[in-house]
């Protein structure tokens, strides 16, 4: 095992080849060169380096890097940080219209996130799944949509999950806006703003107020419609 000043400076590459590009046997058993928990830490590393260039908007650098980091979870068995990567991985594949992908990955993240009772990422990846169904144009079980939305907030009024509740009000306020509730739909969206808010989701704030403003411009209020608009840019 290597640790210290004895760890290699070219580790971190050799890591992401032997265990990031291809599925093998759980690493612990099958890797004399490195420790376990430093090939988690490449993993990990991997994966917030991906959803920085995500955010910075370079999308197909981070795919490389969420490809390399979920790869090494999986290699692992660390779970919870599988499913979590996966979760941001769908999101940018939905974000680059690879949309089939997306729900695989949206599946995938449900499947590993449920069995180890990884709740708050399962709810919110059935989110993800909810807002892209909605998205999509297709024709889609409202009524289901609605439940697992209705049922999610419960959950996280029931555990204090904030950042649950106002993805869930988000996606909440869309569909009243799709279905012509523009009341219900402000409701849900304000409701979202003040958990962004009061938390500091700077990015999420910037797209609520943009959906505010949409809102307000269909409920017939174009002055404050397009304040909204201004705020957000």
């Amino acid at each position: 095992e290597q640790t210290g000043d004895k760890f290699p400076q070219n580790a971190f590459e050799a890591i992401m080849q032997a265990f990031g590009m291809q599925q093998r046997a759980r690493v612990r058993a099958v890797s004399p060169h490195f420790a376990a928990d430093i090939i988690l830490t490449v993993g990990l590393a991997c994966g917030y380096r991906g959803w920085c260039e995500y955010l910075r908007g370079r999308l197909r650098t981070a795919e490389h890097y969420f490809k390399v980091c979920i790869q090494i979870l999986r290699n692992t068995g660390e779970q919870r940080a599988y499913a979590l990567f996966l979760r941001h991985y769908a999101s940018l594949l939905h974000a680059i219209g690879e949309g089939a992908k997306a729900r695989d990955m949206t599946a995938l993240c449900l499947a590993a996130a449920e069995p180890t009772r990884q709740f708050d990422i399962a709810h919110l990846a059935a989110i993800n799944k909810a807002d892209h169904d909605l998205e999509s144009g297709e024709p889609v079980d409202r009524v289901l949509i609605l439940r697992r939305l209705l049922s999610t907030l419960r959950y996280a009024d029931l555990t204090d999950m904030y950042r649950v509740r106002m993805e869930a009000q988000r996606v909440l306020a869309r569909m009243r806006l799709q279905d012509g509730d523009y009341d219900g739909a402000l409701e849900q969206a304000t409701g979202a703003m003040s958990v962004a808010t009061r938390f500091g989701f700077t990015l999420r704030k910037i797209d609520l107020r943009i959906l505010i403003g949409q809102i307000l411009r269909r409920r017939g209020d174009p002055v404050s419609g397009d304040a909204m608009f201004e705020e957000a840019g």
